[in-house]
């Protein structure tokens, strides 16, 4: 029993002594000044950012997590002056990112997405991708739906009779 509790002890001891270590080198990696740069060139390209972090040493799986959240990010906005920010993502090397991209324009939800979507359709690499791109042009262009009410209803239109609950956004 005492063998087991300093095998345990060591472990701890171990994995504890080489997270201080990990932790020091990074914070003297962050201490260290970096030159100013007066025009960052991947600012605006997906691709750059790509490959600016595999240079950089991070993995790629980091960097394409943080494209997905700032593609989420203009999603999430429902403006359609966020557009512009997911749409170099549609063609983008990645295709988690591609699709990631599509998702967001549906979640977007404007009409404005349909042209860049088919747009994006004629530069993807497989027939499967383009198809998936059109349909979702299609969708994000479709008209949304509206109550009809009483008063804008053509007249001898047919009501809902019966025991149907009536909504109470609908005149009676």
């Amino acid at each position: 029993m005492l063998g087991f509790c300093l095998l345990i002890a060591a472990i701890v001891l171990f994995f504890l002594n080489g997270k201080s270590t990990v932790t020091r080198s990074a914070t003297q990696d962050s201490k260290t000044p970096k030159p100013p740069t007066s025009y960052d060139s991947s600012r605006n390209n997906p691709t750059a950012k790509s490959n600016a972090a595999t240079a950089t040493g991070e993995s790629p799986a980091l960097n394409h997590q943080a494209l997905l959240e700032e593609i989420n990010e203009a999603a999430v906005t429902y403006d359609a002056a966020a557009l512009p920010r997911i749409q170099p993502y549609l063609t983008h090397s990645a295709p988690e990112v591609r699709e990631a991209a599509k998702n967001g324009m549906i979640v977007l939800g404007d009409a404005a997405a349909g042209p860049l979507l088919r747009e994006a359709s004629r530069h993807v690499t497989t027939p499967q991708e383009a198809v998936a791109l059109l349909e979702a042009a299609d969708y994000v262009e479709l008209p949304s739906g509206s109550v009809l009410l009483k008063s804008q209803a053509a007249p001898n239109t047919p009501r809902p009779s019966g025991n149907l609950p009536q909504s109470p956004l609908l005149p009676q």
